[in-house]
């Protein structure tokens, strides 16, 4: 079986409100992403408090609770 070179991307849930861990920064999934070097999902998100635009990997943005 030949596998894909590239990892189906996941589904990413575009314009939610995100945070650092549980007391960390507020952040916005603002794109799909894409696959690094390493095959990690990569996340374009932006800060809401500086407006910072920045990739985060996918694994984290998973376990990172939704802002209040």
């Amino acid at each position: 079986m030949i596998r894909p070179l590239i990892d189906p991307a996941p589904v990413v849930p575009l314009g939610r409100f995100k945070t650092f861990g549980p007391l960390g920064p507020k952040y916005e999934i603002v794109g799909t992403g894409r696959q690094g070097p390493n095959k990690e999902w990569l996340v374009p998100i932006r800060l809401v408090d500086s407006g910072e635009q920045m990739e985060y990997r996918y694994s984290r943005v998973q376990q990172d609770p939704d802002a209040r």
